[in-house]
Parts: structure tokens; C-alpha cells; sequence
């Protein structure tokens, strides 16, 4: 998760210099991270005022937008926006959070986005609901093309709200189950209207953060109202925490409620038809607060993140790479600091320019087990406590295996291959109790090489070390 909020003016001056973005773009780059999520709020292009006069895809925020956009597609990054943020605003009829009032479904059609649209039956309520979900899928529709007259073809995703329904006392699949279908149909619907469907991929539901796939996910899989075609790939968010980051508690926790994601996806046979992605994800303790220094939190992401790839999890996300100022913000609660949304593996660089601990973890792991096309190889570890691994042969054909040891001592590893990859490889590692942050905030160099691996490698692995035996030479 990286907001497009870089080169957007706080009213507080706590803006990016040209400087300061450059090197968190090349950060991102560096770190190996090939798609970001970002926030996208209808208010850039639509204003709050219920005197709706018409998209402006021209404004200053906007242009902020694209600027940054264009850097993500000069690193080839691709971008998934976040077509709205809390889906409560369009079902409670209140811009409470910053949406464009216009999408609440109310008045009269700027567009005519509803023309020829049989309301026969519905109530209301569910005919607002039905023109907002028009409405919704005209902005998202302009948003694109606007995306593409500025020269940013990399927008490649669009997510459908977070985290819109969670369960509850009152109606187990949350309050907002049936009304997110509604809204996602009606983007879809009107994405194929304005021929822009195959352009981009639908992102759904991002289930809230519960332990598994028996909540939103499960239901619109169930609804005899939803077409499955209509998202193109489903999602749900996790955030493992233990009592501690010493405890090796986090491989399993992700073992159980990742097979319970994919599990849901084999129950409606979807596992061939459709991707599933964990988009947002982070390890932490109650002892350790999400995006606070953590050592141990970067390693214990890590075992989440070799977790996920054993079970065909095709993305996983942080949430996030870097904190992040929420532009004109300025409260200390939860999660943020001073406006700063500090759940970061590194700070804003309004901060510090030192990453925190964890970044040159998961940094290492998003650097070298490449991204599409790979083959995930499956892994075995028998007798082995605290040992967590896997093998992937990237696109490009190099090699790269992880190990990852969370015990509280070094720990001896034969690493034995089923048939001869005939490679050297060479080792970064991690390490916990020295993760060596600095300004330059450069990962592991190759401390180690092993040439021409046949079908077995010695080693031995620090602990809280994530090792990552690569042939890749960069």
C-alpha cells in the first residue's frame, strides 16, 4: 500500500520535496514491489459540495495524482486505486468521510448515468442505491480515461472500497453485504457500457480483517444476486498477532486462516477460475504495536508472506511500505501520529530517513522472489521447529529459496532439491538482532556464495535470520 499523496500540498507545508520523493520511489523500487494500492478520493475530481457540477479530472490534486503515477510507471510499477475508501458514506447517505455527495445516488442524473434503467419493484432506498452504483462506475470510468490522456497507463486495478462489511451481533455477513454487491455491479455493468472493462482488473470485497473465509467472502460467493464474474480477483485482509514476536506462533495462525481463504475459493471451485490476494497484510505483537520498530516483526512477516505462496496466495500486501501523511491531517490516535499514518516499514521522510527494522526484511524477500509467471515449488520441513521456507523459480529463470529461522538460537539447515537446479547461489541475510538500519538504507549484500548447487545446500542460519539463497546477481 503506497498513497498517490506525494506531491499533494499539505495546509500545513509538510510537503515532499522533489528530492525526498525521488528517493522513496526508488525505495519502492529497490524493495522489488511491482503493483501499489492507493487511496483515491472522488473529492479531487468531484469537491463535497451537494451542488454537483460535473466531473474535473483538471483539478490541483489531480495533477498530483498523475505526477505521481507517471513516476510509478517510469519503475514499472503497476497501480490499483482504491475506488472509495468507506463504503458507509454511500449506504448512510453522509459524506462523513470525504466522498463527492453526487455518488450518494440522490437527485437527478448530471450523466444520465440511470437512463433506461427499469426501477419497477424497487424501494427508495434501493433505487438511490442503484443510481449510486452508477454513478460510482461513471466516475471510476472517467477517472480511466483521464488516467490515459495524461499518459499513465499503468493503472491496471480498481478496488471496491475497504473493508466494507465486517460481521456482527445483528447479521453475520455485516451490515453492508448486499449493498456492496450492488455498487460493485454497478461498476462493472458500467465499465462494459463505456467498453473500459478489459482495461482494468476488479479488486473485491476486501473482506475485513477477521480469521477467515466465512464472512463477506464466503457470502457474495453464496448470493444468488452477485455474478462471480463481476470481480476479477478476490481478496481479504489479515494481520497475525501474537503475544509476543518471540513466540512461533505466526506460521500457524497463517496456516489456518490462509487455507481457510483458498478453502473457500475450492468450496465454489473458483481456485482455477480466479486469483485470490491477501491485500493487506502485516505481523505485529501486543507487545509491539503495528508500525512501530520491530525487528522480529519483519521476520515474522515474512513466515506470513512464504505461507501465503504455499498456498497459491498470488499477492500479498503491506499495509504498508512507508508511512504516509494523510494530507491536511494532523491527529494523533490509532494509527497516526501528527496526520502521519505510521504503520509503515519505514517512516515519512518528514521523520526520518531511516527505515525501521522490519523494511530490510520484507524488503529482501520482495526483491528476489520475483512476481508473475514464477513457479512456487512445494516445501517440506520435516522435524524442523521454527523453520519456515520456500522455493521459486522466477519468470527469468533464476532461483531463489528462503529460509527463515525463528527459534532463539542458530539453527544447522540442509536445504535438498528433488532434481538438480545446477545453479550458484548467492545468500543475503537478515538478521534480527543487527539489521544494520541506515540513511542509505541499503539490504543485504551477499555475505556467502554457493556455487553450482546441485541438489543440496549446507548452511547455517542465524536466529530471527531470514536468509534468501538466490542466483539473481543484482
Amino acid at each position: 500500500v503506497y498513497h498517490c499523496t506525494t506531491y499533494m500540498h499539505d495546509s500545513q507545508n509538510r510537503d515532499y520535496t522533489d528530492e525526498m520523493a525521488q528517493i522513496e520511489f526508488d525505495r519502492l523500487q529497490d524493495s522489488g514491489i511491482k503493483m501499489v494500492r492507493t487511496i483515491f478520493r472522488s473529492t479531487w475530481a468531484g469537491g463535497t459540495s451537494s451542488n454537483f457540477t460535473g466531473w474535473n479530472f483538471e483539478t490541483t490534486e489531480m495533477q498530483a495524482v498523475y505526477r505521481w503515477a507517471l513516476e510509478m510507471q517510469e519503475r514499472d510499477i503497476d497501480i490499483a486505486i482504491n475506488a472509495g475508501w468507506h463504503m458507509q458514506a454511500y449506504i448512510d447517505d453522509t459524506s462523513w468521510y470525504i466522498e463527492t455527495p453526487y455518488l450518494f445516488g440522490n437527485g437527478e442524473d448530471y450523466y444520465g448515468e440511470s437512463n433506461g434503467v427499469d426501477f419497477t419493484g424497487l424501494t427508495a432506498e434501493e433505487i438511490r442505491l442503484k443510481k449510486a452504483s452508477l454513478r460510482y462506475g461513471e466516475w471510476v470510468s472517467r477517472a480511466l480515461l483521464a488516467f490515459r490522456a495524461h499518459g499513465v497507463n499503468n493503472v491496471k486495478y480498481v478496488l471496491t472500497f475497504t473493508e466494507p462489511s465486517y460481521t456482527s451481533a445483528d447479521k453475520l455477513e455485516g451490515y453492508y453485504a448486499d449493498e456492496w454487491i450492488t455498487l460493485a455491479t454497478g461498476l462493472h455493468d458500467t465499465l462494459v457500457k463505456n467498453n473500459l472493462r478489459s482495461s482494468v482488473e476488479i479488486i473485491g470485497p476486501n473482506q475485513g480483517s477477521i480469521t477467515s473465509g466465512e464472512g463477506l467472502l464466503n457470502y457474495i460467493l453464496t448470493s444468488p444476486d452477485f455474478d462471480r464474474d463481476v470481480v476479477d480477483i478476490y481478496t481479504a485482509h489479515f494481520y497475525p498477532r501474537g503475544t509476543t514476536d518471540l513466540d512461533d506462533v505466526y506460521g500457524d495462525m497463517c496456516d489456518t486462516t490462509f487455507k481457510s481463504y483458498t478453502d473457500t475459493m475450492a468450496e465454489f471451485n473458483m481456485q482455477d477460475k480466479k486469483e485470490f490476494w491477501c491485500d493487506e497484510f502485516y505481523a505485529s505483537s501486543t507487545q509491539i504495536a503495528l508500525g512501530s520498530p520491530n525487528p522480529w516483526g519483519g521476520v515474522n512477516t515474512c513466515v506470513g508472506l512464504v505461507t501465503a505462496m504455499k498456498y497459491k496466495i498470488q499477492n500479498t500486501s503491506l499495509w504498508q511500505i512507508f508511512d504516509q501523511l494523510w494530507i491536511d491531517q494532523t491527529n494523533t490516535a490509532g494509527e497516526f501520529s501528527n496526520g502521519i499514518h505510521v504503520v509503515g516499514s519505514a517512516p515519512s521522510l518528514l521523520v526520518s530517513s531511516i527505515p525501521k527494522p522490519q523494511y530490510y526484511a520484507v524488503s529482501l524477500l520482495g526483491r528476489y522472489l520475483g512476481n508473475n509467471n514464477g513457479t512456487v515449488y512445494p516445501v517440506e520441513v520435516p522435524w524442523a521447529h521454527g523453520i519456515y521456507m520456500n522455493a521459486v523459480k522466477r519468470e527469468d529463470g533464476n532461483w531463489t529459496v528462503v529460509v527463515i529461522n525463528v527459534n532463539l538460537e542458530p539453527v544447522s539447515v540442509q536445504v535438498s532439491f528433488d532434481r538438480a537446479i545446477n545453479s550458484t547461489l548467492y545468500r543475503h541475510v537478515y538478521d534480527a538482532s543487527e539489521p544494520k538500519a541506515s540513511t542509505a538504507a541499503h539490504l543485504a549484500d551477499p555475505d556467502r556464495v554457493f556455487k553450482n548447487v546441485q541438489k543440496t545446500l549446507y548452511d547455517t542460519v542465524p536466529s530471527g535470520g531470514v536468509a534468501v539463497y538466490t542466483s539473481c546477481k543484482f
